[in-house]
């Protein structure tokens, strides 16, 4: 039993890193912008089809409202902490 214990835990640290983590994707795609500071990142052969393909699970699991909620929060700390250039004109 102990060790089911372990792989449920571990399976639970693994889903909450993703929901935290995810949050930063749209952040960091907005700073490859032109006022941005990862204006680099695009040049770099799939590092934009990598970060949405990151994504793209989430995009898919947001179609649940209380999942939908937790990422919603995931990414507003990531954007307050970010703090992406506004694209607006």
């Amino acid at each position: 039993m102990p060790k089911r214990h372990h792989i449920v835990v571990g399976l639970l640290g693994f889903i909450a890193a993703y929901v935290v983590s995810v949050g930063a994707v749209a952040p960091i795609i907005r700073q490859t912008g032109d006022s941005g500071h990862l204006q680099w990142l695009p040049s770099v052969p799939g590092a934009v089809w990598l970060l949405n393909t990151y994504q793209w699970p989430a995009d898919q699991l947001s179609r649940v409202g209380a999942v939908q909620c937790l990422f919603e929060i995931s990414s507003s700390l990531w954007w307050g902490l970010l703090n992406p250039p506004d694209t607006t004109p």
